[in-house]
C-alpha cells in the first residue's frame, strides 16, 4: 500500500514522501517550470529496525587445567586423570539493523547446554625413597626402551657370575626361583604399587613371603633364562607399568 503527500518549501521546491511498506522514499523534486535544468536524484532510506535472534555457539576451550598435588605419587610423576572437553551454550542477542546491515549487538540471555570440563592433572609430591644399585662393579649394557625389535623393560648390569645381588630397597619377596625368560629371579614388592625384578640369577637366597631390608642379599648374579651373557636384569614397575630405574637409583 502506498501513501503519498506533498508540501511546499519556500515556494520553489516540492517534497514528495511516499511510504511503501517498511521503506520510506524521500524524493526531492524541483518544479520544472522554475528550475528546468536541475535534476535531483532519488534516494531511498530504510527505517531502522530491531529483531531478536537466537544464536548457538561453542564455548571457547582454552586448554584450562586443574592441577592437583597428590601425595600418593612420587615427585616427578604426573598423571592425567581427566581430559578436558569443550562445552556448549546458547546465547540470545538483540541485533540492530540499519539499511539491512547489523550495526550493533547486545547479548541479553545466555544458557549453558553442556558445561565445559577442565583438564585435570595430578602432580606427585611424595619424596622418593633411596634406592641402591643392587650390584657393585657393573657396566650398563642395555637401557629401558626399544631393543632388537622389542621393548626392553629394565637395565642390564654386566657383572661376573656369582656377584652378590642386594635388595635395592626394603620390601617383601613375592617371587623367588625360576621364572621363564627371567631365568632364576627374585621379585620384591616395595609397597605403593612398586615391584622390583632381579633377573638371570644363578641362585637365590630368599623365600616368598620373606621381608627384606635395603641392602639384604637376594642371591647371586648369573646367566640364566633369555640371557646373552652374565649380567643382572634390573627392572622396576609401578602399578605394573614399567618405569626407568635410572630415574630412581643413584649411579655409583
Amino acid at each position: 500500500m502506498k501513501h503519498k503527500f506533498q508540501f511546499s518549501y519556500k515556494r520553489q521546491k516540492l517534497l514528495t514522501f511516499t511510504l511503501v511498506g517498511s521503506s520510506l522514499l524521500v524524493c526531492l523534486m524541483s518544479q520544472a517550470r522554475e528550475f528546468p535544468s536541475i535534476k535531483l536524484p532519488q534516494k531511498e532510506y530504510r527505517l531502522t529496525g530491531t529483531s531478536l535472534q537466537s544464536v548457538k555457539e561453542i564455548v571457547p576451550y582454552y586448554d584450562s587445567c586443574n592441577t592437583v598435588y597428590d601425595d600418593s605419587l612420587y615427585q616427578g610423576e604426573i598423571v592425567v586423570t581427566q581430559e578436558g572437553t569443550a562445552g556448549k551454550q546458547e546465547t540470545t542477542a538483540l541485533i540492530t539493523y540499519l539499511n539491512g546491515h547489523a550495526v550493533s549487538e547486545e547479548i541479553i540471555d545466555s544458557r549453558v547446554i553442556t558445561p565445559a570440563i577442565a583438564r585435570e592433572v595430578h602432580v606427585g609430591t611424595k619424596e622418593r625413597p633411596d634406592f641402591l644399585i643392587p650390584v657393585d662393579d657393573y657396566v650398563i649394557t642395555s637401557y629401558v626402551g626399544p631393543r632388537w625389535g622389542r621393548t626392553h623393560n629394565g637395565i642390564d648390569l654386566a657383572v661376573n657370575v656369582g656377584t652378590p645381588v642386594k635388595s635395592s630397597t626394603a620390601g617383601t619377596v613375592i617371587q623367588s626361583g625360576w621364572n621363564g625368560g627371567y631365568g632364576i629371579s627374585v621379585y620384591v614388592d616395595c609397597g605403593d604399587g612398586m615391584v622390583i625384578r632381579y633377573g638371570h640369577l644363578s641362585e637365590t637366597s630368599v623365600e616368598v613371603g620373606q621381608t627384606v631390608a635395603q641392602g639384604d642379599l637376594l642371591g647371586l648374579s648369573g646367566n640364566t633364562g633369555n640371557s646373552t651373557g652374565p649380567h643382572l636384569h634390573f627392572e622396576m614397575r609401578v602399578n605394573d607399568e614399567v618405569v626407568d630405574p635410572l630415574e630412581y637409583v643413584k649411579l655409583q
